[in-house]
């Protein structure tokens, strides 16, 4: 077994110990008295008479939605910007590129100050 394989099995084995545990039957347990979990319906059962389906295409439509419509946008605008040369450009790209290197809440002060300074904020 190849060392790939094995990191493969490895890194599923949670998924597919949630998969075989989403299976079981449901057991109802009190401490006085365990019975046998038999005849029960399963968690994947409950789940699809509670419309576990329709929420799981409800979900897969959005973000495929929001998937293309981004790369609508961003695949034709990080086009522009690598063809684009300017003075302005290399400062610009540099921007971009910071902002998705940084931590997102290390944004959030110089976005709060910014918009306290315009009169944006609520207090």
């Amino acid at each position: 077994m190849s060392s790939l394989t094995a990191l493969l099995i490895l890194l599923m084995l949670p998924f597919l110990w949630l998969l075989q545990t989403s299976f079981r039957p449901m057991r109802r347990s009190s401490p006085s008295r365990r019975r046998s979990s038999s005849g029960r319906p399963s968690r994947t059962t409950r789940a699809v008479g509670f419309g576990l389906p329709h929420s799981f295409a409800n979900s897969l439509t959005v973000g495929v939605v929001s998937t293309v419509r981004s790369m609508l946008i961003g695949v034709p605008a990080a086009y522009a910007l690598s063809r684009w040369t300017s003075r302005a450009s290399n400062t610009i790209n540099l921007w971009i590129l910071a902002s998705r290197v940084a931590p997102p809440i290390a944004f959030t002060i110089p976005y709060f100050l910014v918009y306290r300074h315009l009169e944006l904020s609520t207090r």
